[in-house]
């Protein structure tokens, strides 16, 4: 754990973040859009992990978010830094 502890220091991240009741909030509006996005448009979106919304609601939180998935976190958090590795 000692690698990761000192990774987390060097990119300013606090090892022990807890959830709260905003980053709650921001996961179901994106999901509540999404769901919304998918029944009002005219082709079919893809289906998104219940996951996603809860990874960019934390991040939200932060800076950005670093990930190979950055068109799908786009759709549910356009504001939101995508980082690609």
């Amino acid at each position: 754990m000692g690698a990761l502890r000192q990774f987390l220091s060097g990119v300013v991240a606090d090892f022990e973040e807890t959830w709260n009741a905003t980053d709650a909030d921001t996961a179901a509006r994106a999901w509540v859009r999404h769901i919304l996005g998918r029944c009002a448009a005219a082709i079919r979106l893809p289906k998104r992990p219940a996951a996603d919304p809860l990874i960019g609601a934390f991040a939200s939180r932060f800076e950005g978010l670093l990930t190979r998935n950055t068109a799908d976190f786009h759709q549910l958090y356009p504001k939101l830094r995508l980082i690609s590795p």
